[in-house]
């Protein structure tokens, strides 16, 4: 179904319930503070990388910001999702953006993707109770990033998994030192068998300021728990975070 949004017109699939409403609702916008934080980040000529791009918002969102001297990666797990992405691409005259048809992840290999059955963008990489699940691809995107290749600015949202996804590409992190904006959902990091505190223990170790988008952009260092708690008191237990390198130590 064709839905109007701000970045232009975007087929979804029929059977979403969540997703296609909200958009309509907001008058055409997704995931409106993230949307403008993103916006407030990206600048014409930079390379962005959208994990997690569904069927194409945040991915046209990067094209416009970025211009035609600029790149999009996007990357999308879900075939059908995939596959609404490539025609929204073209459809709204992004067809050079590239597109990662896998799920990206802290290994390479096939994984099951539990899909559901009302919320598009709801596809999870572990195993979900009475979810249909679907084999694809997974990625490490240290592994199909090119090494001449500079990322700027990444956004991830990966249902519960994105700190994976996050492992996968510390080697670009390292070499690139882009911005973060990172979906961080308690629930379903624990449903995928790993635990929320380790996981911004993980991003500080990355070498990662954390931040809660809303929250901590003024500079006051929220500790795990802290950050746990923040995503667990908003509207559906998650909050984004905003991840950027910490300012490098001059050498002697």
């Amino acid at each position: 179904m064709p839905v109007k949004t701000d970045v232009g017109t975007l087929l979804f699939q029929a059977h979403d319930r969540l997703m296609m409403p909200l958009i309509t609702a907001q008058h055409g916008r997704w995931e409106v503070a993230e949307s403008d934080q993103l916006r407030a980040l990206l600048r014409p000529g930079m390379t962005f990388l959208d994990v997690g791009a569904h069927v194409g918002y945040m991915t046209l969102l990067g094209v416009r910001a970025v211009g035609p001297s600029g790149r999009v990666i996007a990357v999308e797990a879900s075939p059908a999702n995939v596959a609404l992405l490539r025609r929204n691409l073209k459809a709204n005259g992004a067809a050079d953006v590239e597109v990662v048809a896998a799920a990206a992840s802290d290994r390479s290999g096939i994984l099951g993707l539990s899909l559901s059955p009302w919320n598009t963008g709801d596809n999870r990489a572990y195993a979900v109770p009475e979810m249909p699940v679907v084999e694809v691809r997974a990625v490490r995107l240290d592994d199909v990033l090119a090494a001449d290749v500079h990322i700027d600015v990444v956004k991830l949202d990966t249902q519960g998994t994105d700190h994976r996804a996050v492992r996968g590409m510390a080697a670009t992190i390292a070499r690139c030192r882009p911005v973060l904006v990172v979906e961080f959902w308690p629930l379903g990091i624990a449903e995928s068998g790993d635990d929320p505190l380790a996981v911004v223990d993980q991003y500080t170790a990355m070498g990662l300021e954390v931040r809660v988008l809303g929250e901590s952009e003024r500079g006051r260092t929220l500790t795990p728990q802290q950050v746990v708690d923040a995503a667990r008191a908003r509207h559906g237990e998650l909050c984004t975070l905003v991840l950027r390198p910490a300012p490098q130590q001059p050498t002697a």
